[in-house]
């Protein structure tokens, strides 16, 4: 009974960190560092109120490696504001661009930045499973402080895709860091030993993921 009590008791005050609200049409879980968001309907359904503070318990760990253990910068105004995370194809309205935010099915989740303020959020698929949603939300978060390192409205499109594979090895790179045991990089090893031929800048949506096994390397 004693062991059942402390159980108990450690969720409550987990669960105590986490902020609920809502408005007319999102309903909200809040951190210490981040918001989770799906529309207003979902909000007594408990298996996406589930979904949303083993989110938020991700992106918290994430946030704990990524900037406290190992040191880089915090993402761009998290200072004063949380970063937005978007479950997609949920009816979470986004405010900034006026419009329901979606996902296309090929991702498992994206990362940007408020256009009105540079504030970094992402969007996660609705329908990945635990261990990829570990994963993306490490490499998704590493983006966000990959964007306070520069201003992206000076890098052009030319720019933006000769770069692009460090980008996406070093944010692979991360899911490691903060996942080490699930070993999602090895996914892209074939893809990287198969193709050796391949320029280091090019970009397909595969071999720049696959670059992670020269990151690790250097």
């Amino acid at each position: 009974m004693r062991i059942i009590l402390m159980l108990i008791t450690i969720f409550i005050s987990v669960s105590a960190n986490y902020i609920t609200s809502e408005d007319n049409k999102n309903y909200y879980l809040e951190s210490q560092h981040f918001k989770v968001i799906v529309g207003i309907e979902y909000k007594l359904d408990t298996n996406i109120q589930d979904k949303m503070t083993n989110i938020l318990d991700i992106a918290e760990k994430s946030w704990d490696v990524e900037i406290n253990q190992l040191g880089f910068n915090a993402p761009r105004n998290t200072q004063s504001s949380l970063i937005d995370i978007y479950i997609g194809n949920m009816n979470a309205y986004n405010y900034e661009y006026d419009y329901f935010q979606e996902i296309d099915a090929s991702f498992a989740g994206w990362a940007s930045s408020y256009s009105s303020n540079n504030t970094p959020f992402f969007v996660l698929s609705d329908t990945i499973n635990d261990d990829i949603l570990k994963t993306t939300i490490s490499h998704e978060f590493f983006h966000t402080i990959q964007y306070s390192y520069f201003e992206i409205s000076n890098i052009d499109y030319d720019k933006w895709i000769k770069n692009i594979w460090w980008f996406e090895a070093t944010a692979v790179l991360l899911e490691d860091e903060v996942y080490d045991d699930l070993n999602g990089y090895v996914y892209f090893a074939n893809q990287y030993f198969n193709n050796t031929d391949l320029a280091i800048e090019t970009y397909n949506r595969s071999h720049e993921y696959s670059l992670v096994v020269f990151a690790k390397y250097i």
